[in-house]
């Protein structure tokens, strides 16, 4: 059985030279960019690359911002629990230490008996 982890908010992947950035990030191995963001998605800018292969990738994170988590309907085998609509994260700690998560609570209505 494989351990359950916490997704960060999606990120992006660009080239090096991809023209949105302007130069600017650190370039990481694509393949352990994967593995830390199995869940990205790809820039435009890859239709810039001359080849298929792109081994390295600057990674733009994702922000979690402010919304409340609501879960989808993909959970990654490895997902500690579905991933949110929103921001493709679990909303867990990344990190293990302490899971955060916001729920909304909504009020039950008392159902009324027929007369």
């Amino acid at each position: 059985m494989t351990d359950r982890r916490h997704y960060p908010p999606i990120a992006v992947f660009h080239i090096p030279e991809c023209p949105t950035l302007g130069g600017n990030g650190t370039a990481r191995s694509h393949e352990v960019a994967r593995a830390d963001w199995p869940h990205h998605r790809d820039c435009a800018c890859f239709r810039l690359a001359m080849t298929a292969v792109v081994p390295y990738v600057i990674v733009e994170e994702g922000d979690d911002g402010d919304h409340m988590y609501e879960p989808s309907g993909d959970r990654p085998d490895d997902a500690a629990r579905s991933l949110c609509r929103t921001c493709k994260g679990t909303h867990g700690n990344v990190d293990q230490e302490r899971e955060r998560i916001e729920v909304t609570l909504v009020p039950v209505t008392p159902k009324v008996a027929p007369r």
